[in-house]
């Protein structure tokens, strides 16, 4: 039994691995960039305009941005949450948040694997997501030096995603037939803007 759950896992991990090579020019060449000196909008649009590709083109799923909220958006119940982390010239955190019929949608689209609780896999697709919306949303942003952190994923119903008091936060919220999600952007102040 053991070794069949390690197959399966090993089946799981080597179908993602595929799907991210053969997707990896997405974020080879990107169509368009936002200038640095309109800092907290700019990372905003890219990181939408990059949540929707990676949404449609991985998991087949059309999201639609329903509106930008200044601030963290706690209307919504959130099942796990993929953060990311941008530092450098530019510093940032970013968490995409999912409800669980999401995450498993999302899952079920990458690794054809039907789930009714968010597990390891769906930990793991999670986190690649996050990955690839921040790693799209860096290609866009005409930002020199920025490195992303590893991904982390919290789950958890009702969790939060709380940021330090400084940090500037924006939340863009999605709409898709999978369910909503929310895209909240913590951005540092630069020193310059402090003064």
């Amino acid at each position: 039994m053991s070794e069949e759950l390690t197959m399966t896992e090993m089946a799981g991990q080597d179908i993602l691995a595929e799907v991210l090579q053969r997707n990896s020019s997405l974020f080879q060449s990107p169509r368009e960039t936002q200038e640095t000196k309109d800092l907290p909008e700019g990372i905003q649009t890219c990181v939408e305009a990059s949540t929707v590709q990676v949404f449609k083109t991985m998991c087949g799923i059309d999201l639609t941005r329903n509106e930008r909220i200044d601030g963290r958006c706690d209307a919504f119940n959130f099942d796990a949450s993929g953060i990311v982390t941008i530092t450098g010239a530019t510093q940032a955190t970013v968490a995409v948040r999912f409800p669980k019929q999401l995450a498993l949608a999302c899952t079920n689209a990458l690794l054809g694997k039907t789930s009714d609780r968010i597990d390891e896999e769906v930990v793991d697709v999670i986190g690649e997501i996050a990955n690839m919306v921040v790693g799209g949303a860096k290609e866009r942003f005409a930002a020199p030096n920025l490195t992303l952190g590893l991904p982390l994923v919290v789950t958890g119903s009702g969790h939060r995603v709380l940021m330090p008091p400084q940090v500037n936060i924006l939340s863009s919220l999605f709409s898709s037939a999978s369910g909503d999600c929310i895209v909240e952007i913590g951005i540092k102040p630069s020193a310059d803007s402090r003064e």
